[in-house]
């Protein structure tokens, strides 16, 4: 079992409730049990959703949602993903350029700054403000503000050692070889707990990613931990010199090599020229009622550049928003059939809201699919992969 973050409390999880069916773990900047610190960033995300006035307790208008409070939220959420010395490199107290001003005003959010519009306007715009503006502002487009509570509250309640026993004495009791990925520079979930993971767990050793750029560094230094998963896949055993963010290319062919002997050759990929293009429009209809679902201009597809702010942006080649399985089926096997790389992305496909950056392919937008459908005779919904939690609460 492996994952990362959340999903690394997961894969935890799985190996003490089913000891026999996970064989081994790869543990990527999570924790044993969600720390009091956690639990409070946490629950200063809850609070700013709570205090939007659209909230009404979590009943609030499906067509007008506490989207200030979610993109708060979001805002803080950022921030706990790096480090400052990651935030300070990449704006530098830079400002933004001529001409645009502080805004005094969000009316996508429905909030007022400030009624003093020249004050507002007069003060510096720096570019770190406009980036978390623009993240949480994406992010209220893509989730549900109640799912992100409970999300936050599932991750509060983690704690292997719950029903189990003590803490340390639980994860002595776990067996699997396990490789512990932690990050030097990781604010949320800090070096020290993956370190207790790997002191207490018997069959466990660590990887440690020496890099400024704090929690999302597994994403970002993705090549030197893939190298160190495939080595640890082989059964070798990792140096705790490995990862560090000035050595990760050090022993590339090597690794290359590993990676080659253990996952096969790297595949190759067709192109997404006009042909293909035009056979996606073929089936996806256009509609005049509609915005436009295959999207090809650079200026469409500049907003699927990257997934969430994670990874470095990589212009995919097409963006397409099916509105039905037959639809999405239809472009997979168009993919399928002339080897484009396909991922998905949208309100469906979790807490990221989308997909592993890469350069080229094409990204399927689920947003659109709000089929909601009661099988007859059966206790069954079908579910388009665009339904929020609020809106399928509603229907059932």
């Amino acid at each position: 079992a492996i994952g990362g973050s959340m999903g690394s409390m997961l894969a935890l999880e799985w190996a003490a409730t089913y000891p026999d069916y996970v064989t081994e773990l790869v543990l990527i900047a999570g924790c044993g049990r969600h720390t009091d610190w956690a639990i409070g960033i946490g629950e200063a995300q809850r609070f700013s959703i709570m205090a939007d006035q659209k909230f009404n307790g979590g009943d609030y208008d499906l067509n007008d949602p506490p989207k200030a409070g979610l993109a708060t939220s979001r805002m803080m959420a950022m921030l706990s993903y790096r480090a400052p010395a990651s935030v300070d490199e990449r704006f530098s107290r830079s400002v933004m350029t001529a001409g645009m001003k502080k805004p005094a005003s969000h009316s996508d959010l429905g909030t007022i700054s400030t009624a003093n519009v020249e004050q507002s306007t007069s003060l510096p715009y720096f570019a770190v403000e406009s980036y978390l503006q623009y993240q949480g502002r994406k992010f209220t487009r893509r989730f549900d503000p109640n799912c992100y509570v409970q999300l936050t509250y599932t991750l509060d309640s983690h704690d292997v050692a719950r029903g189990r026993g003590e803490y340390e004495e639980v994860l002595r009791r776990l067996p699997h070889r396990t490789l512990v990925v932690g990050i030097t520079s990781d604010v949320l979930y800090p070096f020290r707990l993956q370190r207790e993971m790997v002191q207490h767990m018997p069959n466990a050793e660590m990887y440690p990613i020496d890099s400024p750029h704090g929690h999302d560094a597994f994403l970002i230094e993705i090549q030197g931990l893939n190298q160190a998963i495939v080595r640890f896949r082989a059964g070798e055993k990792q140096a705790e010199t490995g990862g560090s963010h000035q050595g990760v290319d050090q022993d590339v062919d090597e690794d290359e090599e590993d990676s080659r002997r253990i996952c096969g050759p790297a595949p190759t990929y067709g192109a997404v020229d006009e042909a293909f293009i035009a056979a996606v429009r073929a089936v996806i209809p256009a509609d005049k009622n509609m915005e436009p679902r295959v999207l090809s201009s650079a200026e469409e597809r500049a907003p699927y550049a990257g997934d969430m702010g994670h990874h470095h942006h990589a212009l995919p080649d097409l963006v397409v928003l099916p509105l039905n399985t037959e639809e999405t089926a239809a472009v997979v096997r168009l993919c399928h059939g002339r080897r484009i790389p396909l991922v998905t992305r949208g309100a469906g496909t979790g807490l990221e809201g989308g997909c592993i950056a890469y350069s080229g392919g094409v990204v399927l937008d689920t947003s659109l699919m709000k089929t909601m459908e009661l099988v007859p005779g059966e206790q069954l919904a079908v579910v388009g992969a665009g339904v929020l939690k609020n809106e399928l609460n509603k229907f059932l």
